[in-house]
């Protein structure tokens, strides 16, 4: 959905770096969920972010036209660059001339003309989308799913701490502030949305621990929406104890959701193998598809590092634009 959030979590050995893409700020987590530092704040949107390899620096990139390398242990900025590209007032396109996007055209359309090339003239391949992963080997194209169903499942119930904790994060203070009336509109509607998420757990394909978890968390954010709504006002006390409790359960979601995305893929792949004469396997090349950040921590491109034998950074991945006047 074009008008709707789009949330970002990065994971290093010295904690998560969250936030959400449509707002000015990344926050950093530790693993049980606590926020280690003051968020991290642009002048515009944060659309990108990342820690370095040592879990030190965060580097960040604004609509604003800034990147920023960060201490991850206080959120001071250090280096900055300030070679602004022109955004677009939405943050979401470039404003440069028609020459230059009519220039670029050449390579995007050189750049899809390669991919139908290789589809075609390359067995076997295998391209990992988002959610589905295509073989073509021999002339014959072959779709299997790579997400199932709990996957979803799992996420939509840790996000719902998460949309409570980005539409209160800037208004939490100690001693407690009021919120605005906006904010609190947008929490009243949680209750029954929770409500009829609660009643179709049972069926949404849980394990009993799975369900015992989710029945926690989704508890947790009734009894916190309950006293938000009831004093009108946010605590950051009581906001970080809130983030505290349901950190941890909010990564194991995310930690079955990955793994059930793995289990399915393998599934998938090693069925593909079997079939597969050995010497036609050896030469097996792999794309995975996907938005410009992830690469080498995506998590089919680490997959396939492992099943192929490749260093990620050996795995091709192109970049996906569907905006004429972006860059790829």
């Amino acid at each position: 959905m074009k008008n709707s959030l789009r949330f970002s979590i990065f994971f290093a050995i010295s904690g998560i770096l969250c936030g959400c893409q449509s707002l000015r700020q990344q926050s950093v987590l530790s693993t049980a969920g606590r926020p280690l530092t003051e968020p991290i704040k642009h002048g515009g949107s944060v659309n990108s972010a990342e820690f370095s390899l040592d879990g030190k620096r965060i580097v960040t990139v604004s609509s604003d036209g800034t990147t920023r390398v960060w201490d991850a242990q206080s959120a001071s900025a250090g280096l900055s660059s300030t070679n602004r590209v022109r955004a677009a007032a939405s943050g979401e396109t470039y404003a440069i001339p028609e020459s230059m996007v009519a220039l670029n055209k050449l390579f995007l359309d050189g750049y899809k003309e390669r991919q139908a090339f290789v589809k075609t003239n390359t067995s076997p391949l295998i391209v990992a989308n988002l959610s589905s992963l295509i073989l073509y080997c021999n002339g014959v194209v072959e779709t299997n799913r790579c997400i199932p169903d709990i996957y979803h499942a799992l996420k939509s119930v840790a996000h719902v701490p998460f949309g409570i904790f980005l539409r209160i994060d800037g208004y939490a203070k100690d001693p407690a502030s009021p919120l605005p009336g906006t904010v609190l509109d947008e929490l009243r509607v949680y209750p029954a949305r929770i409500a009829e998420a609660e009643a179709s757990l049972i069926g949404a394909g849980f394990s009993p621990a799975q369900l015992t978890r989710q029945q926690a968390i989704l508890g947790e954010c009734n009894l916190y929406l309950t006293n938000l709504l009831t004093t009108g006002t946010a605590s950051r006390k009581e906001l970080l104890a809130f983030t505290h409790k349901l950190g941890p359960w909010m990564l194991k979601n995310a930690d079955e959701a990955a793994a059930a995305q793995l289990d399915m893929t393998h599934s998938a792949v090693m069925q593909w193998k079997k079939r597969i004469p050995p010497d036609d396997w050896q030469h097996l090349v792999v794309v995975v598809r996907g938005p410009q950040m992830p690469r080498r921590l995506n998590i089919l491109t680490q997959y396939f590092a492992k099943v192929t034998g490749e260093r990620s950074h050996h795995l091709g991945y192109p970049l996906e634009s569907h905006e004429p006047g972006r860059t790829g």
